[in-house]
């Protein structure tokens, strides 16, 4: 009924996916398949399809594949019995009135428009702009430009530097690299005074961009804000929405995303069926 996760079901997960109104960051074929390892993803390919993870805190679930309706939660049921199906956004819900459902901070995605990444307008976000004033001070002589084949080498190089302090991601992010072109990934890498520093790389679901890895060297004062503001420049107008995923209940990392004040919050329910 299930089988591991991988390659070849690519395609058939992309035009899945589609299908699906939503841009939260598990609803992205990338991430399912950069992760597949580490949470033991399988998938159901059926009248209803559904993939068998399971969450950080180590909690099986279940994600669909197809739109939720009376007939794909008998389905689901008869296919795995009680389960826990995640993530189901906010205006999925009215689907599953009556079902026991829950959700934890750490999971919510932290979405911003692309015009306030590019741009930074609001005095909420003056501290930003200062930053970045300060960077170009300090940094005349640096270049931004597309990660493609040529320069993977210099974006791996910043990621093993960084490695030594932050290994909890490195495989993952390595494959990602390696597979951008497979996995229709894109991103940008920053070079100052000929030394590559710091990249950002995701891809596209519906009208927003996830952005799955940003590695960087912190010794530049506002490298992370001059990423964000590069990308978002970068990024083509039909782009809507920047989802820079969860906070995994990292404080400091929550206090960073939320601190460019993100336009939602978007709420992921675990629903028991």
């Amino acid at each position: 009924m299930f089988e591991p996760l991988d390659s070849c079901h690519q395609n058939f997960m992309e035009e899945k996916l589609k299908q699906l109104p939503s841009i939260l960051s598990e609803y992205f074929f990338p991430n399912f398949y950069i992760y597949r390892k580490s949470f033991g993803d399988k998938i159901h390919q059926g009248p209803f399809s559904i993939i068998e993870t399971v969450t950080v805190n180590g909690q099986k679930v279940y994600t669909p594949l197809d739109p939720l309706t009376p007939e794909s939660l008998h389905y689901y049921k008869n296919l795995v019995g009680s389960c826990v199906l995640y993530p189901i956004p906010d205006e999925w819900l009215v689907m599953l009135e009556g079902y026991s459902k829950e959700s934890y901070e750490e999971d919510a995605d932290y979405i911003f428009t692309l015009e306030k990444m590019a741009f930074l307008k609001g005095r909420h976000l003056s501290g930003k702009r200062n930053l970045l004033h300060q960077f170009f001070d300090l940094y005349e002589k640096r270049e931004a430009i597309n990660l493609a084949p040529p320069n993977i080498p210099l974006a791996k190089e910043v990621l093993a530097s960084c490695s030594t302090e932050h290994k909890e991601d490195y495989r993952e992010c390595a494959e990602a690299l390696e597979k951008m072109e497979e996995l229709h990934l894109y991103g940008r890498l920053l070079i100052i005074e000929n030394k590559p520093v710091g990249f950002i790389v995701g891809g596209f679901q519906r009208d927003a961009f996830i952005v799955q890895f940003m590695k960087a060297d912190k010794a530049y004062k506002g490298i992370y804000t001059f990423l964000y503001q590069d990308l978002a420049q970068a990024l083509p107008e039909s782009t809507a929405w920047i989802n820079l995923e969860q906070d995994l209940g990292i404080l400091p990392l929550r206090q960073a995303k939320k601190s460019y004040q993100p336009d939602q919050v978007a709420t992921k329910w675990r629903v028991k069926l």
